[in-house]
Formats: structure tokens, sequence, C-alpha cells
């Protein structure tokens, strides 16, 4: 089965509002890029605060600024940080209490971690993450969708729409 991949950092495409769906016949579409899952400021609260305290997970509001310098494949969606300068994020889907999607560490020099099976089994069993650190070879960073491009085979959704 032919291996396509659809960017998802594009948050409207045309009026789509970030919600693609892309089938088609004989090919598995993997999601790609680094996407960032923010919270509304008005749900920090003393849980949250809890979570840097004690465990140095800073997940992120709308009112922290976040330049992410890498493009991931696939999709990493980015939703704490933690005070060495590295990212925890979902790979290869958003971030949800319910999804099974794995969650990586990102560390400041760019190597990849897995860090728990799904994002309810992280926030329930974060106490000694950082010493849970397994290494992960199912996400590749690039500088740039361009970058990935020279790789990976990825869907024009733009032209798609456009018809």
């Amino acid at each position: 089965m032919k291996r396509l991949f659809l960017d998802v950092t594009s948050s409207n495409y045309d009026g789509a509002n970030g919600a693609i769906s892309v089938i088609l016949k004989d090919a598995e579409i993997i999601q790609a890029g680094t996407t960032i899952s923010s919270m509304p400021t008005e749900l920090k609260d003393e849980e949250y605060q809890k979570f840097i305290d004690c465990y140095d997970i800073h997940f992120i509001f709308d009112d922290m600024a976040l330049n992410v310098d890498f493009y991931a494949v696939p999709r990493v969606d980015i939703t704490a940080i933690d005070s060495r300068g590295g990212y925890i994020g979902t790979v290869g889907g958003l971030t949800d209490i319910e999804s099974e999607f794995p969650i990586c560490y990102i560390d400041k020099s760019r190597k990849i971690f897995r860090i728990a099976d799904n994002f309810k089994n992280f926030v329930n069993d974060c106490v000694d993450w950082q010493k849970q650190l397994q290494p992960c070879d199912d996400v590749k960073l690039f500088s740039s969708k361009s970058e990935a491009a020279k790789e990976y085979e990825f869907i024009d959704i733009g032209s798609l729409l456009r018809k």
C-alpha cells in the first residue's frame, strides 16, 4: 500500500477550518507537521500548577508564545514543554485524553523519546516521566515541510480544494 503524507500545519485550507479528511483507494494517509495544542488561559488552575511544580510539565496555554523550529513526520502535536527546552507531544494525531496515540518527548538537541502509550497514561503516571524515556525511531524531524518533501510524498490538498 502506498504511503502518502498530509500536511496538517495549515489550520485553514480555504475555509475548511482545519477539518480535513482524505481517503484514497490503495493508499495510507499519514498526517505530517508540527502543531501546537494550547488551552484557553481561563483553564489555568492549581492542578496545572502542580504539573509544573512537581513534574516540570508546562502545559501550553493560549497566552504562551512558542516557537517550534522543526517539521515532524508523522505529525507531532505539542501539548507541553519542560524547563530544559524540550517538547511533549502526541505522535500521529491531535492530543486528546481519549486517544490512543503515543506520547513523545523531543529534547533540546532534537533527540526523540517515547514516554507513554497514550495521553491518559502519561498524565496519570507522570511522576517519573523523565526516567522512562525510551528511544523513538517512529518520528523524523526536518527543518521544514520542503525538506520533508524530499523524502516523503505529500498530497497537495490545496489543489484538491480548488477543484
